[in-house]
């Protein structure tokens, strides 16, 4: 996730990312959890973070969520289903 700052604005669309990509319910209910969390930090004065502690299973269900968002990105007539 390189070193980026993660700003609230960051952090809400990896939420939608998640929501929209991870399937299963733990791992993205767990990684919500703690984006959401991020938020709170930063809404009540704590500095931005370039990393956010994570599993290992949550990383890699976040980055394989990330690529997936990107392709989809990237190519708007996987996102037509006509």
């Amino acid at each position: 996730m390189g070193n980026k700052v993660y700003i609230e604005e960051r952090l809400a669309r990896l939420i939608g990312i998640a929501n929209l990509y991870i399937e299963e319910p733990d791992i993205r209910k767990g990684m919500v959890s703690k984006l959401h969390q991020e938020i709170g930090d930063l809404i009540t004065g704590a500095d931005p973070k370039t990393a956010i502690d994570m599993s290992q299973l949550g990383v890699k269900s976040l980055k394989a969520a990330l690529l997936r968002w990107q392709k989809e990105k990237s190519n708007p007539a996987a996102l037509d289903p006509r």
